[in-house]
């Protein structure tokens, strides 16, 4: 009897020396008007059940306002603690307002500046042209200003998930939030 417990504990041991930790993963909510309460925060909770779902442990859901040196840090922040391997989700700051600079701040967090993705910039063009009496604009246009070099992901909308080294950027629209995210 004891024989046998011994080796199943070294079996158990041994198995468990093969066990990877499971990735990590934070959210990053970005937008005045979810400090303000004018919006509710929906995105980190289905971010988070998604995440358990697939065995991805969530370390930290932080939500902070539209400002520059705001997401910097904090992106910096959330990127060195999931480490390499690991996934960092923004949602919002990446619409047509004054206020919507996650782009260009998450690309300055990286040492990049921001370009002009044409893939996007060509279904943006395409959406507009769909939707009777709204016009492309500059500020429509800055929703193409992606940071240079990133890795896309294609989505069902004309926007993509940009990515940049392990942090993913998300509108903050719940429904494609959870429609990009399922779908890749």
């Amino acid at each position: 009897m004891m024989h046998t417990l011994k080796r199943s504990s070294l079996s158990l041991t041994r198995l468990m020396s093969t066990l990877k930790p499971a990735p990590r993963a934070a959210v990053c909510v970005i937008g005045n008007e979810v400090l303000t309460g004018k919006t509710l925060d929906t995105n980190s909770h289905w971010i988070s059940k998604f995440m358990f779902h697939r065995g991805v442990d969530l370390k930290r859901v932080v939500v902070i306002p539209d400002e520059e040196e705001a997401i910097v840090s904090t992106v910096r922040e959330l990127s060195q603690l999931v480490g390499p391997s690991g996934y960092v989700f923004t949602t919002g700051g990446i619409g047509p307002t004054h206020d919507d600079i996650t782009y260009e701040s998450v690309a300055k967090a990286f040492g990049l500046s921001v370009e002009f993705h044409e893939t996007t910039l060509k279904g943006l063009e395409a959406a507009m042209a769909n939707r009777a009496g709204q016009k492309m604009t500059e500020e429509r246009k800055r929703m193409a200003l992606l940071p240079a070099g990133c890795k896309t992901l294609t989505t069902e909308f004309w926007t993509p998930i940009a990515v940049v080294e392990n942090v993913y950027i998300l509108p903050g629209i719940p429904s494609m939030v959870r429609s990009m995210l399922s779908s890749n």
